[in-house]
């Protein structure tokens, strides 16, 4: 029988499962760095049917810190995209990057349609910016 860190360990190891799907889906499989899910995935879920086997208390100090690592560079890095989602272009710009995403043969992926699209708003008020992509 499981013990509670051990069912919170597979319920976030599947949630992460769904997270994998989920953007592989949206993304059509296409993001580099999506497979990170699916490993943390497996380790939460293998942790989880783990925990009733006997470790050596330094190994499960070794884990706790990894995960706790592991969740704290989360937030963080998260905290960095979230907080720049709705950034407004600086005035008196000279150049608008727009970064590459996948074309597929039915047209460009959604991801660069968002990009496109932002670029296409950028330039009705920086009309003399120079487009690079």
């Amino acid at each position: 029988m499981l013990n509670a860190l051990g069912i919170i360990y597979i319920v976030v190891g599947a949630a992460c499962f769904a997270f994998y799907f989920l953007i592989g889906f949206y993304s059509r499989f296409g993001l580099s760095i999506q497979w990170i899910w699916l490993v943390a995935g497996v380790a939460l879920i293998a942790a989880g049917l783990l925990t009733r086997v006997p470790v050596p208390r330094w190994l499960r100090y070794v884990w706790r810190t990894a995960l706790i690592a592991g969740l704290a560079l989360l937030v963080v890095l998260e905290g960095f995209v979230i907080s720049g989602m709705n950034a407004t272009a600086p005035p008196g710009m000279d150049y608008l990057l727009v970064l590459g995403a996948s074309v597929y043969a039915d047209g460009p992926s959604p991801a660069l349609t968002r990009r496109v699209n932002a670029v296409m708003d950028c330039l009705d008020q920086h009309p003399d910016a120079v487009i690079i992509s």
